[in-house]
């Protein structure tokens, strides 16, 4: 019943003996105004310098819609991190992978007009992104449910009961090329499909 806006702060726990302890929680990222939702943290770091980027899905509560996601870097130990700033990619729940030669690919679900599952690279650790040369993979069908429109909370909430692809999750294959399961169907089912993305 409190009438606040939610406190939705994106936070880590590093374990140093195999997932047996946790350290305390790190925010990671959280706007003080409560305006803006960083949801569904993906991390990946540089092997070469142990710096970690962060990718969030973004929600602007006052404006009722997603905004672009947004970014930010932690130093190598995860305590200290930079405050989130707009990515420039229009979609939901980004995951970065991190590929041999230092570049970042992304993998995104984008839920404006066309409807569709895509991949963006970055050439400077997430600082800049490559959208003229982004990678569709996957199309949808029609519409998404609450595309282009805004939307309470509650409706919002609805709308991911009824979308009918997401979640990209890409891992490096041996010969360097990208493997990347979601799920994807329609309205009366759901399968699970891979994409394979050579970069």
């Amino acid at each position: 019943g409190d009438p606040a806006p939610l406190e939705v702060p994106a936070c880590l726990r590093i374990s140093h003996d195999d997932a047996h302890t946790f350290g305390p929680p790190v925010t990671v990222a959280q706007d003080p105004s409560r305006r803006l939702f960083f949801w569904d943290a993906r991390m990946a770091v540089q092997p070469a310098t142990g710096e970690i980027v962060a990718l969030f899905w973004t929600h602007d509560r006052l404006a009722g819609r997603d905004v672009n996601a947004h970014v930010a870097w932690g130093t190598p130990d995860g305590a200290t991190w930079s405050y989130p700033v707009d990515a420039g990619i229009p979609g939901q729940h980004p995951i970065p992978l991190i590929l041999p030669d230092g570049r970042v690919l992304a993998c995104y679900e984008h839920r404006e007009e066309p409807a569709s599952l895509r991949a963006v690279l970055s050439e400077d650790f997430g600082r800049t992104w490559e959208l003229a040369g982004e990678l569709v993979f996957h199309g949808s069908a029609g519409r998404e449910s609450g595309m282009g429109s805004q939307r309470t909370h509650e409706e919002f909430w609805g709308d991911m009961l009824r979308w009918t692809f997401g979640h990209p999750w890409p891992a490096l294959l041996p010969d360097g090329s990208v493997f990347v399961a979601y799920y994807a169907g329609d309205a009366g089912s759901m399968s699970m499909c891979w994409a394979r993305i050579r970069v």
